[in-house]
């Protein structure tokens, strides 16, 4: 399924909407890995191209 949400994603649009609630919510990026199971690096990398703080 394509994501229209990210350009060249390999990350789902179901796993990225799941990671933005996460963001909004407020949580760390380490949370956010821990909650959704996505790898550190991507969660780092998507919190930073946001402009959110990582915290």
């Amino acid at each position: 399924m394509k994501n229209r949400y990210v350009v060249r994603s390999r990350i789902s649009e179901a796993a990225f909407r799941r990671f933005l609630r996460h963001v909004a919510a407020d949580l760390t990026a380490v949370q956010i890995t821990q909650l959704t199971g996505l790898n550190r690096s991507t969660a780092f990398a998507a919190v930073a191209e946001l402009g959110a703080p990582e915290q």
